[in-house]
């Protein structure tokens, strides 16, 4: 028969891609297979490709606490964003 076949032991992810996969797994935010128990980051969140609900599992990123800055007197207090947390800094 002719077509497209993924070697044994794997399937096909799905219709629009040529991507063959061991298991179902997740669909990453890239539109790629994710396997279960990967991880990933994406859109200020972490993600996992969760085994027991069988689906994708975000949780937002935890940033750290900021600490008051006092800046000395020709220094301005910076602003900044830094892997979607606020980092506070002084600058001249």
């Amino acid at each position: 028969m002719e077509g497209c076949f993924c070697p044994e032991g794997t399937i096909l992810f799905n219709t629009f891609s040529d991507t063959c996969v061991r298991d179902c797994g997740c669909t990453g935010p890239d539109g790629k297979p994710k396997q279960f128990g990967e991880t990933w980051y994406s859109n200020c969140q972490n993600c996992k490709c969760n085994a027991d609900t069988l689906s994708v599992q975000c949780e937002p990123v935890k940033c750290p606490s900021q600490e008051i800055n006092t800046c000395k007197k020709y220094e301005v207090l910076v602003n900044e964003t830094v892997d979607c947390c606020q980092i506070n800094t002084c600058g001249e």
